[in-house]
């Protein structure tokens, strides 16, 4: 078997859990967030591979970009449609999930083109992991349910593509910071605490970025 195969295979894998994602989300909310997060292990695991078995193509950069648009981009935006559906939003307002799906498609596309050591740009697995989490909340109240999941969308958006640097999760000090916090708030606040695990990776780019640390060991 060609090497190169192996992870493209997993990219497929994560596609066809992008589309169980949209095909769930009509009525469990949960089922489809499980379907994103496991994507983004893929996501990461087909990457992992790619570079361990020297097996990097174009073909499989494109796959790649093509899986994410479905896992990360369309996939959250159905999946917080029915969720402003299901508390009663009005469907106009209901579109305006669909600056998801159109700021992964922008962000994916300028990652393409212009490979750099760092991302620039909310990465659309985050945002999906923080689009989705919205979708698990105990809604008490509606209004203010719907006034947060309307403000984190338009935020979510923006940042995926914005110019923000955002460092990579690689072998260095301020990785390991960052997972090692982020495992904690996880364990105290279990699925919901993936977003909060979100907002601390930005927060800790924009302060990285800000006061110009460095994230070598």
């Amino acid at each position: 078997m060609n090497k190169k195969i192996i992870p493209n295979i997993v990219t497929i894998i994560n596609m066809i859990c992008g589309l169980c994602a949209i095909i769930s989300a009509v009525h469990i909310h949960f089922v489809s967030c499980i379907f994103v997060l496991i994507s983004c292990f893929l996501d990461f695991i087909d990457g992992f591979l790619a570079r361990k078995l020297n097996a990097q193509s174009k073909i499989g950069a494109q796959l790649d970009s093509l899986a994410d648009i479905i896992s990360f981009g369309v996939a959250p935006t159905i999946i917080i449609y029915y969720f402003l559906l299901n508390i009663n939003t009005n469907y106009a307002v209901c579109f305006i999930s669909f600056t998801i799906t159109i700021a992964a498609a922008v962000r994916l596309a300028r990652f393409n083109s212009e490979r750099k050591k760092y991302f620039v740009g909310l990465p659309t697995p985050a945002a999906a992991i923080l689009i989705c989490s919205i979708s698990l909340i105990d809604v008490k109240d509606i209004n203010i349910t719907k006034y947060y999941t309307l403000a984190s969308i338009i935020i979510t958006s923006y940042l995926m593509i914005s110019k923000i640097e955002m460092f990579k999760i690689e072998k260095n000090n301020l990785s390991k910071v960052f997972l090692i916090i982020s495992l904690i708030i996880i364990i105290f606040y279990k699925i919901q605490g993936l977003s909060i695990a979100v907002f601390l990776y930005i927060a800790m780019s924009i302060i990285k970025n800000k006061y110009g640390i460095s994230s070598k060991n």
